[in-house]
């Protein structure tokens, strides 16, 4: 296995080994992988474009046009960390894909505690500070039971963006429903690839 990171930035492993930890623990179906071994060849364009539009850092959401990112349009969400006053956390989605909406439920300017089911929230909060403290991409594999779908198995591409004011509280994420195997072999898999006990 190759133990390229797939940002320039100085990788954060110990985010992904948290992550992953705490996904084990609360069994949930969910695995971090920091060394982006992407499957889907789209999910490692996506990647590249990305990498090019970041040149060493974090880019902006607004250079990430939807001329950019017309191949992915209807695989891409895009979330919006919202901190309120009293200190707790909101995650708003900002763009949910036809495919994405299809597969999941749309949430397009919805923040995912009005659509999500309580005992759903820890893992999308994790998911998405996980993101956010990598810096920079990450592939997550993934198992769609926060909708009833536990046969739906997905691939994701998940990166960080900039806000206008240069914050770093948005995540974009382009997901792969195809050709993925049940989540049993793919969790196996992925496990004994990362070394993950």
């Amino acid at each position: 296995m190759s133990t390229q990171i797939c940002s320039d930035a100085a990788p954060d492993l110990e985010a992904a080994d948290r992550f992953n930890r705490a996904a084990r623990e609360s069994g949930w179906p969910l695995i971090c992988d920091p060394y982006c071994h992407f499957t889907d060849v789209r999910l490692r364009k996506a990647m590249t474009i990305w990498m090019e539009q970041a040149n060493g850092f974090v880019p902006y959401r607004r250079d990430l046009t939807v001329r950019i990112l017309q191949p992915f349009v209807s695989q891409l969400s895009i979330y919006e960390r919202i901190a309120r006053p009293d200190g707790n956390i909101r995650w708003k989605v900002r763009l949910m894909g036809t495919e994405v909406a299809l597969t999941t439920t749309e949430m397009t300017g919805k923040f995912l505690d009005e659509v999500l089911k309580p005992e759903f929230m820890p893992r999308w909060d994790l998911t998405g500070e996980t993101v956010l403290r990598q810096g920079g991409p990450l592939r997550f594999l993934r198992r769609t039971d926060s909708f009833g779908k536990r046969y739906i198995v997905c691939e994701d591409f998940a990166a960080p963006l900039l806000n206008d004011k240069g914050e770093a509280v948005i995540t974009m994420s382009i997901s792969s429903f195809d050709n993925i195997d049940p989540w049993e072999i793919v969790e196996k898999r992925t496990r004994r690839e990362l070394g993950l006990t």
